[in-house]
């Protein structure tokens, strides 16, 4: 893939997240936590030395998400909580599987349970050739096929999931034993353990970061964020170089997608939101990237708008606790996952062919290099295993999110932040 012939092997070796996998190997423990009735059970593999209270703390996290989704399967957590360099808060990184657009359609076709999953699945944005092919039809910009102008593109016939979330559609066996996703939390940070009353005024949420991280791993995670550092970087490519759509991006729309069989896949400073009809509903905003000239809503895109009520907001702040809302409950109800039991997927013996790719998405996604943008004292800043930084305000500090900081290609485009869209 692209990535490998721009970033030699070697390079993956030495980003600092191959100490991390190493040391979550040797000497773990291992933790179980599955709610009395149906629901996901979650498989924390423990650093040597973790103590009860963290690991108690984590295993609450996994329950907030163990209470609301039903799917049954087994997501494996490799979980530390260690010092990390630089003020780092902490991070989560997801391993990815990509998929056959077709085999997703037909699994979400299964999972039809809810009427937000009805919604979503009548709405999926397909585009049938005349061959009888169906590919993703998405509105992009940023690539060279229209010199960064906003165009329609039907070029991408894959889809990228997080491990976790194509357990959760019958991709991948949801009893496979292999790790989802890897999370680390800071032991220096200073962490308030405790959410029965209420979150200390200098403290941070632990239980809240544990479960915005495990929502990374789940599946809350946009690929568009790898061509929002190119724009960035006065970078294009062809549309088939992006072909880094996740399952979250099936479902991100505007007023120049609604109503039109495809979803939004830009960079720019639009209005960006969540919705399962095909963009009639506005369920909340997608942040809009570090690319997205003139905003203070400069978050990455794997989030919702700040000021969102969502755990999975780009920003926290000393002192208030973190919780699953409404609209995290119906993003992860879209891309798969079940709110309630009954749904037709098969987990256990999936016949879906699949490809795993260590150095595809997953590489890219741990790319290093901080980003150097601020704009306000609550940015997030992600770093090369998708942690982040210390935030610069007295109130505030950077949380985990999912990076893509990859540079793909060395050609200018100008003025791509300041277009406006062109129909």
């Amino acid at each position: 893939m692209l990535s490998k012939l721009l970033f030699p092997k070697s390079t993956f070796r030495q980003l600092p997240f191959r100490l991390f996998t190493s040391a979550l190997v040797a000497g773990a423990i291992t933790s179980i936590y599955q709610t009395p009735s149906q629901a996901v059970t979650f498989h924390f593999n423990f650093a040597e030395g973790t103590s009860s209270k963290v690991m108690n703390k984590v295993e609450e996290a996994g329950s907030l998400w163990s209470s609301i989704l039903k799917d049954d399967v087994t997501v494996n957590i490799d979980f530390e909580f260690a010092t990390l360099d630089e003020g780092y808060l902490g991070g989560a990184r997801p391993d990815m599987v990509q998929v056959s657009y077709a085999d997703a359609v037909t699994q979400f076709g299964l999972d039809q349970i809810s009427t937000d999953d009805q919604n979503a699945f009548a709405n999926l944005p397909t585009y049938e050739d005349e061959n009888g092919d169906i590919s993703i039809s998405r509105w992009i910009n940023g690539t060279q096929n229209a010199l960064g102008f906003w165009h329609v593109d039907n070029s991408i016939e894959d889809l990228w999931l997080t491990r976790a979330n194509a357990k959760a559609l019958g991709l991948v066996a949801g009893d496979n034993g292999n790790t989802d996703a890897v999370i680390r939390l800071n032991s220096d940070v200073k962490w308030d353990f405790n959410r029965s009353n209420g979150i200390k005024a200098k403290r941070y949420d632990f239980v809240g970061t544990v479960v915005h991280e495990l929502g990374h791993a789940l599946g809350f995670m946009s690929g568009i964020d790898v061509l929002d550092d190119n724009v960035e970087n006065n970078i294009f490519l062809a549309d088939e170089e992006y072909n880094y759509i996740t399952s979250m991006d099936l479902f991100r729309q505007s007023d120049f997608t609604a109503g039109k069989g495809r979803v939004d896949w830009t960079v720019d400073s639009g209005n960006e939101y969540f919705s399962v009809d095909g963009g009639h509903e506005n369920i909340a905003g997608f942040a809009n990237g570090s690319a997205a000239w003139g905003e203070t809503d400069n978050f990455q895109l794997s989030h919702f708008k700040q000021g969102t009520n969502s755990v999975m907001a780009p920003t926290l702040q000393r002192g208030v606790q973190s919780s699953i809302s409404k609209v995290d409950r119906r993003l992860m109800d879209a891309i798969g996952w079940d709110l309630a039991a009954g749904s037709q997927v098969d987990y256990q013996s999936s016949t879906s062919a699949y490809i795993e790719e260590g150095e595809g998405f997953d590489g890219a996604l741990s790319m290093g290099g901080w980003s150097t943008t601020r704009f306000s004292n609550t940015l997030w800043q992600e770093g090369s295993f998708l942690a982040s930084k210390v935030g610069s305000g007295p109130d505030s500090q950077d949380v985990p999110e999912p990076s893509s900081l990859i540079g793909l290609g060395a050609i200018a485009l100008f003025g791509i932040k300041r277009l406006r869209k062109q129909r």
